[in-house]
């Protein structure tokens, strides 16, 4: 009987105990925080950057001590006029050590002192200082079902909306990502992101990231975190005397009014509550005073809040968010939305003292109501803590390298908020302690911050591998953020654990190169950015979204690879970013400027860096612009005689050294069975390899005797590279390695010119490095016009839809002096904000006359909203004022008024109707005068321009929108006017006019006139503009600083000189009598890499076994039971074994059970029966006889 209590009683402890212990650790993991779908929020982060008026960061030629820069400053500065002067102290611990910049401040606004400061030969650059500002944002999101579910992921977004139509090109092909949406690994997918990329297969061979330094730029780290065992420095960069981490703990909505403190009151029109304050103890005992606060006005929070006011006099000044109590006299009930008050008493969140209400939380209970408040806002902080925790966590949601050493540099405030100044002292710092691996969770669009950019450079040349995410303002193209775009450091973009391109990680390609030449491929590579789980700050585990998250793990990765390396001088950024690339795992139906290399696989790069010898390497590795669709837009259209040269921008990686150079010439040598002699080639490239890094841009075009071929053309590109040699080589002799890149192009016959569409490039300008301001004025939200107005970048989808309609497009990136009209059917003009030659004006004229087509797609320009739209910021005292509207009126009027057209500067916003399509006219301009022979369509809008300037609202009937032209002269060409490119752009598209540009290029190309135009009730005479001022530019204005065609001159900007049209230099061919290779890609290697000879020692048996790739297999490993390696059920495998014991334990307890119950029972008597004599005789009676 005791045997069976024992088995019982041990049975009961294990089915208890593991019951409460999951119990415990889903607690542990998730009661942080509630679920935030339930409340429909999600936090959102927005990085901008502004100038700080009267500061200046001087840039030297080296490292100086401050007496040093001092005397260099003064005397470039004694023979100037500037008296009023000074330098800005800064105490950081960097400060005790020589320095390359001085920040200085200058009150007096005269440009010459600046100009004299730069003349000095020991000063390299003067540029501006730059306040940097991280919002975290609360917004509304969807509405999302009821919260059943235990774990949760946080959004870490972009502030710009993601409701725009679908951009994703893998819709267009059967084989793309998540096309079988019903065969997806859910629950069996481990969110722990460092198992599932199979980390603890080498922390198992004593990998951990041991001796490896790793710096995190973020918001700090609490001092006595217990997930971290060493942090071996913290240093802060702020003016605030803090080394944490801005994150306080979430009180549960019974305790905020208990425990002690001082007595806080909370009243509103429908709840009244007294009770002592404990949110004053975790707001450095300053309590939310509520006191007194009547509704309707807004709350003070004081400390270092990110929507606090620290007093009444601020609330007019600031645009932060307070908190407030809505007025019963307007209050409404319902879900609010932007611009919406809650019921009456509610408490909500407001931008400024007479901003809109942002979110409302509902009439609840009051400690309910801050509970809530206090909740999103706790968790929306604590962003170091979470990326350090993902890359060195040594328990709970445990990192990648638990025993890295961590160097943690505070470069934000609780407020967000950072200085270009602040990271440069810092990132000399990080120089100084000679630091392995950085990771920069943050980024913007400004790559012309000469400083951070120089800094940036310096950086990876003194070795340090710089991780930075991509961004999150996808799935837009053309949304890279800086610095992730450089050559040097790594990019990394997102993936959800079923390994779809995460919603908003940005895309390529890099603009940098526009509008002569074309972007790079980044990202370089993706991993898991989605509801990732790392360290919260006190403790625990939480889940946050974005490319801020994946950053994280690539560097945590990065950290644990460095520590296997026996040899560590073969680690350098370069050498890195090449085991990662030819690692990664190439992601089905998705193109190289969404996934770049492919997803990030650990165990490949750790097989690659075991074996890794210095050489050079290319990304891409390959040209084959017949592969779709990770080729794209290269493989989108095929080339022919007479097109635009199509060119790919290649980056070459140095593994050699961080300088290096190119060896002569690439070489051309094309395949003569595979035609490659009918193409030609043409190089550009960096004179100078540094850091690890440089460009080679290839122009690929078809020769004449191909003009009438079509086929698949092949060849390749050689290119030496050579870097000085190490200190122990013999001799001194330079290190050389040599890297082919395979081409296969596809050509066909030159199609007709009214199929040839060519897009003006050259005269599109953007941020940065100028103000140009957006296109539609109600996206407040996204301020700057900073995609580059490129067909594969913003107007992707417009391209997409002409390549559809069976249109070739071509990209002009010069002067329409340097483009052979009679080519091309139709010239498109999009969004145009340059100025033009006069030497264009002419031509374009001639051009016309003898059959071009021209189709212009307008904006809206007004100097008084130009005026209107400045910036203006609060801190630095700062006006940032547009170079030019939407678009360039005036240029586009001087463009057009030899045929008497032009437009003018109304502005007009509103929903019509147009041959029974649905469109929407956003900030866009209307038609001043055109021909009397023309066409012209009229509709009825809103005057928006009066609605920004007066907040008044008014409709104006009969706006010129639409003109359509025929030449009159014999042989000429049609011109088309439309007031508002919104309709095109994917950037703010509500609804597109795809529709109308079929209609517009069927009147252009072949003169048909579309009767729903011509007979439409809409139509009116057109507008002879009589009584109408031409639009002027501002008086003013700065574009001549960033115009390719401006320049500055006394008496205003006048025209440049007409540069020179370019010219290729086309390589001489060397022919090859081979056969070139079938397969371009063969999952890229590296020169002295064989994969198939390096396997890794298991040790665990239930982990599938980890095998090198066969000859000519693809990236995506099988694995028995179709679970790919870092996606195998860790939960099943570890679960199994448990219940398989258990289930053992109750069988044998039954047995037990059964037995001893047949022991212990007492037996029945028999009843007896007769046995024969004869047995009775064998077997006498036990009792005697009478």
């Amino acid at each position: 009987m005791k045997l069976v209590n024992i088995w019982l009683l041990l049975l009961v402890v294990l089915l208890c105990g593991k019951k409460h212990l999951g119990d415990r650790l889903e607690r542990k993991s998730f009661e942080k925080a509630p679920c935030p779908g339930c409340s429909h929020l999600t936090l959102k982060v927005e990085f901008s950057s502004t100038v700080v008026e009267y500061e200046y960061i001087v840039a030297f030629n080296g490292y100086f001590t401050a007496k040093a820069r001092n005397s260099f400053i003064s005397s470039a500065l004694k023979s100037s006029e500037i008296d009023n002067w000074r330098i800005i102290p800064r105490n950081n611990p960097s400060s005790d050590y020589p320095s390359d910049f001085e920040v200085i401040q200058i009150k007096e606004k005269q440009r010459a002192g600046l100009l004299t400061l730069e003349d000095h030969p020991n000063i390299k650059r003067v540029t501006p200082q730059r306040k940097v500002f991280r919002s975290l944002k609360f917004t509304e999101s969807d509405p999302v079902a009821p919260c059943n579910e235990t774990r949760w992921s946080q959004k870490w977004q972009s502030s710009r909306p993601l409701r725009r139509a679908s951009l994703s090109l893998g819709s267009g092909f059967w084989h793309a990502t998540g096309r079988h949406s019903s065969r997806r690994l859910l629950r069996a997918i481990p969110r722990q992101v460092a198992q599932t990329l199979q980390a603890d297969v080498l922390w198992q061979m004593g990998y951990t990231g041991a001796n490896v330094r790793v710096a995190v730029f973020d918001t700090g780290l609490s001092e006595k975190h217990p997930h971290f065992k060493n942090v071996k420095e913290r240093t802060n960069w702020t003016n605030e005397r803090t080394l944490d981490d801005g994150g306080w703990p979430v009180p549960g909505p019974e305790g905020l009014f208990s425990g002690r403190g001082g007595p806080c009151i909370l009243r509103s029109s429908v709840c009244q509550l007294r009770g002592p304050c404990p949110v004053c103890r975790w707001l450095n005992g300053l309590c939310i005073a509520l006191t007194h606060t009547a509704p309707g006005s807004l709350v003070p929070l004081g400390g270092s809040f990110p929507w606090c006011l620290r007093g009444g006099r601020e609330v007019s000044q600031r645009r932060e968010g307070c908190l407030g109590v809505v007025p019963p006299a307007r209050g409404r009930v319902g879900a609010p939305s932007e611009g919406n008050r809650g019921a009456a008493g509610s408490l909500c969140l407001r931008l400024g003292e007479s901003g809109r209400w942002r979110h409302c939380f509902g009439v609840l209970r009051c400690s309910q109501l801050l509970h809530d408040f206090f909740s999103f806002w706790a968790t929306g902080l604590g962003h170091g803590t979470f990326v350090a925790g993902v890359i060195a966590s040594m328990r709970e949601c445990q990192g990648f390298a638990p025993d890295a050493e961590l160097h943690i540099f505070r470069v934000f405030t609780n407020n967000q908020v950072s200085y270009t100044s602040w990271f440069l002292d810092a990132f000399n710092y990080a120089i100084l302690k000679k630091v392995d691996v950085l990771n920069l969770s943050i980024g913007g669009p400004d790559f012309m911050d000469h400083p951070f950019v120089d800094k940036v450079w310096e950086l990876t040349a003194n070795n340090v591998i710089m991780v930075s995410a991509i961004g999150n303002d996808g799935p837009l193209y053309g949304t890279l953020n800086n610095p992730a775009d450089q050559m040097d450091v790594i990019g990394v973009g997102g993936i959800d654990f079923e390994d779809n391109i995460a919603r908003f990680s940005s895309r390529g390609m890099t603009t940098w190169e526009l509008p002569g030449g074309y972007g790079r491929m980044k990202p370089d590579i993706v991993t898991y950015g989605a509801g990732v789980r790392g360290s919260g700050v006190k403790g625990g585990c939480r889940a946050l979204s974005g490319t801020s998250v994946a950053s994280p793990v690539v560097a945590g990765a990065v950290t644990l690879l460095v520590s296997t390396v026996q040899k560590r001088e073969l680690v350098n950024p370069a050498s890195m970013k090449q085991a990662l690339i030819a690692s990664a795992r190439r992601l089905p139906g998705v193109n190289m400027f969404e996934q770049g290399h492919g997803k990030l696989d650990l165990l490949r790069a750790y097989q690659i860096l075991s074996s890794y010898k210095p050489q050079a390497s290319l990304s891409p590795g390959y040209i084959d612009l017949t592969e779709c669709p990770y080729m794209w837009p290269y493989c989108s259209q095929p080339l022919y005689y007479g097109g635009m040269p199509t060119i790919v921008n290649v980056t070459i990686l140095n593994g050699l050294g961080v300088t290096g150079r190119i060896v002569d010439k690439p070489e051309w040598q094309p395949y003569l069975p595979q035609n490659g002699d009918h193409i030609e080639v043409a190089f550009s490239y960096s004179s100078v390899l540094w850091p690890w890094s440089g460009y080679l841009a290839i122009s690929i075009s078809v020769t004449k005797k191909a003009a009438s071929w079509e086929g698949i053309a092949q060849g390749h590109v050689m290119v030496t590279v050579a870097s000085p040699a190490e200190v122990e080589s013999k001799n001194g002799a330079e290190q050389t390695s040599t890297v082919k890149l395979p081409i296969k192009v596809k050509i066909i016959p030159a199609p007709p010119r009214s199929k040839r569409v060519l897009w003006d490039q050259y005269h599109n300008l953007r941020y940065p490095p100028g103000y140009f301001p957006r296109d539609n004025l109600r996206m407040k939200n996204d301020p700057l016009d900073w995609n580059g107005d490129h067909i594969h970048t913003n107007f992707r989808d417009m391209y997409q839809h002409l390549r559809s309609m069976g249109y070739f497009v071509e990209v002009l990136g010069s002067p329409f002096t340097c483009f052979d009209a009679s080519q091309y059917g139709t010239l498109l003009l999009v969004d145009s904000e340059e100025e033009y030659f006069p030497e264009e004006v002419a031509k374009l004229r001639r051009d016309v006359d003898n059959g071009l087509s021209l189709i212009v797609f307008s904006d809206w320009y007004n100097t008084s909203v130009m005026r209107k739209v400045k910036f203006y910021d609060e801190n630095t005292r700062q006006w940032w004022m547009p170079d030019t509207g939407g678009a360039n009126i005036p240029a586009l009027n001087e463009l057009l008024s030899v045929w008497n057209m032009g437009f003018s500067d109304g502005l007009y916003e509103g929903d019509f109707t147009l041959a029974n399509h649905d469109m929407y006219y956003a900030s866009g301009c209307s038609i001043a005068k055109f021909p009397e022979d023309g066409i012209v369509i009229t509709q009825t809008f809103k005057d928006q321009g009066l609605e920004v300037l007066k907040q008044e609202t008014a409709v104006v009937e009969n706006v010129p929108i639409l003109g359509l032209y025929q030449i009159p002269a014999e042989g000429g060409g049609r011109i088309v006017l439309y007031g508002d490119s919104n309709c095109l752009d994917d950037s703010h598209r509500q609804k597109d006019c795809f529709w109308l540009l079929d209609a517009l290029l069927q009147f252009t190309s072949y003169g048909v006139t579309p009767p729903s135009l011509s007979h439409s009730g809409d139509r009116q005479r057109p507008p002879s503009g009589a009584g109408l001022a031409p639009p002027e530019r501002m008086e003013g204005n700065h574009l001549h600083r960033y115009s390719k065609v401006l320049e500055a001159r006394l008496g205003g900007p006048e025209p440049r000189a007409l540069p020179a049209c370019p010219h290729l230099s086309w390589a001489k061919p060397q022919p090859l009598n081979e056969t070139a290779p079938s397969n371009l890609w063969k999952h890229q290697k590296l020169l002295s890499i064989d994969l198939d000879k390096v396997v890794l020692p298991n040790f665990r048996s239930n982990r599938p076994q980890v095998r090198p790739l066969s000859p000519g297999e693809s990236g995506a490993w099988d694995i028995p039971g179709g679970i790919m390696p870092g996606r195998y059920n860790q939960e099943v495998g570890q679960t199994i074994p448990v219940f398989a014991f258990l289930g053992a334990m109750v069988v044998l307890a039954f047995f037990v059970v059964q037995i001893n119950k047949a022991k212990s029972r007492p037996k029945r008597r028999k009843p007896r029966v007769k046995r024969p004599q004869l047995m009775q005789q064998a077997h006498p009676p036990k009792t005697p006889s009478v």
